[in-house]
């Protein structure tokens, strides 16, 4: 029997999220929910519809909205103003004894939601979500909201990081805050048992994956991509998102269609099978789960100079947010195999240290009291 089956009798966990969807968030919120049905506890939670884990422990608790449309205003503000006497009742009902949220606004709902009991609290931040909007332009007046439900949120909470430098931006708006606790847990590493070896070619594959926004700033690749002389290379960026359009634009006047294509979404172990080079030239980031899958197939990484990045990656991974340094670098990486080997070999020298069991440490910070 494990330590964490030892310390931790069966107890009763509440959370929330208002539908699946799918990404890397949700991935690892999921997984957090397996891990503490495994371990023998129960878990209600409340969301529009089941998430897909089917397991007698796990309870889903419905919130009522006529139309699958959870994206306008309206369905916002009802679901701020509802989800705390949703969760008032389920607190009062099936009593539990910790709540746990994968973003401080959820959390905030189940601290409202558990307001009469004595709860323990955690809140998994996945990303800076405050610089985050910076990024997208949003509106003023929706950053002072958001950054005050999550000061309040973090009061009296175990806060759980998915890296440092997350962490830090946060504390550092909330230094009044007092959080119950404060720990970094890294995304883990997988050990896969075979890795598919890509077939030997003339033609480099460069890939992108993740939502195309402006956050995750593929046009860089692009603009850096048509400063080379070198053609000896495919780029397929794999994901959807506001930026489809424009991209795709860009593309066409660079007239570089016959080597850049927008894949949409595709399953991610389809992805890793085509691609030489994984390309993530994000302006932020919390950990990127496509980064980690490339390291644990064995792909080369070239990736944004951030700090998010710079906990993960050697400096050798690494290229300032320049055109001129990415071109510089991809110029490199399209001439010399070598230079992809290299990339590898320090990559999996720096990430030993993501290689632990995530689904453990995270029932833990869930179910220890601060």
């Amino acid at each position: 029997m494990s330590d964490i089956n030892r310390q931790h009798a069966p107890t009763t966990i509440l959370t929330s999220y208002y539908k699946p969807k799918p990404g890397g968030l949700c991935k690892r919120y999921f997984r957090a929910i397996q891990a503490l049905l495994e371990r023998g506890h129960t878990v209600h939670y409340l969301s529009c519809s089941e998430f897909p884990i089917r397991h007698p422990k796990c309870i889903h608790h419905k919130f009522i909205w006529p139309n699958d449309d959870h994206d306008t205003l309206t369905f916002w503000c009802a679901f701020y103003l509802l989800a705390p006497l949703y969760l008032l009742y389920i607190s009062f009902k099936h009593k539990p004894t910790h709540a746990f949220s994968f973003h401080p606004s959820y959390g905030l709902l189940l601290k409202i939601g558990t307001l009469f009991r004595k709860v323990s609290h955690t809140i998994f931040f996945r990303a800076d979500s405050i610089k985050n909007h910076k990024i997208k332009r949003t509106p003023s007046w929706v950053i002072k909201i958001d950054s005050m439900i999550e000061g309040l949120a973090i009061r009296r909470c175990q806060l759980v990081f998915i890296s440092k430098a997350c962490r830090d931006g946060v504390l550092q708006r909330h230094k009044v805050a007092r959080p119950n606790s404060v720990s970094v847990l890294y995304n883990d590493l997988r050990t896969l048992s075979s890795t598919p070896k890509p077939k030997k070619s003339d033609i480099v594959r460069l890939s992108s994956v993740g939502i195309l926004e402006p956050r995750k700033n593929q046009e860089l690749i692009i603009h850096a991509l048509a400063a080379i002389k070198q053609k000896n290379y495919t780029y397929n960026l794999y994901g959807v998102g506001s930026d489809s359009d424009r991209l795709r634009k860009l593309i066409k006047d660079y007239q570089l269609e016959d080597h850049i294509t927008l894949q949409g979404w595709e399953e991610r172990d389809e992805i890793w099978s085509k691609t030489d080079v994984l390309l993530l030239p994000s302006l932020h980031e919390g950990v990127s789960n496509a980064l980690l899958e490339a390291i644990e197939r064995t792909v080369a990484i070239l990736a944004s100079d951030i700090p998010e990045h710079r906990e993960i990656l050697d400096d050798s991974s690494l290229a300032p947010l320049q055109v001129t340094d990415w071109s510089e670098r991809l110029t490199e990486i399209l001439s010399s195999e070598e230079k992809k080997h290299l990339l590898i070999k320090k990559q999996q020298q720096c990430t030993s240290f993501l290689k632990f069991n995530w689904d453990e440490r995270s029932s833990t910070a869930i179910l220890d009291r601060a």
